[in-house]
């Protein structure tokens, strides 16, 4: 039906050799319109935990952190440019690491 349902999210970590790697943590994703009124720019927001985020590792064909997320009821029709922010919470060293990408229809 055109409709956007899910919000497929997947996250690769890295450690300092450049390596692919199962890091423990946690994970906060949100997901804004920044063409809206402020106030209505965001569209949702999710936090992940350690538990969950482990059971979502996918090691098929692309090695990562696959996230599924419900939009159904947040997102009318994919027309403008959308915004997603991820923070990963390494629960080993305790860093934080941000990252930005803006989705285009």
């Amino acid at each position: 039906d055109g409709k956007i349902d899910t919000l497929i999210v997947r996250i690769q970590p890295y450690d300092n050799f450049g390596d692919l790697i199962k890091a423990a943590g946690s994970v906060e994703v949100e997901l804004w319109n920044l063409n809206k009124p402020e106030g209505q720019a965001k569209i949702g927001s999710w936090k992940i935990g350690p538990e969950e985020l482990k059971k979502a590792w996918n090691d098929t064909l692309v090695t990562n952190y696959r996230l599924s997320f419900d939009v159904s009821d947040k997102i009318d029709k994919f027309d403008e440019p959308l915004t997603l922010k991820i923070t990963f919470t390494d629960h080993l060293t305790g860093k934080v690491f941000k990252e930005q990408k803006v989705l285009e229809p």
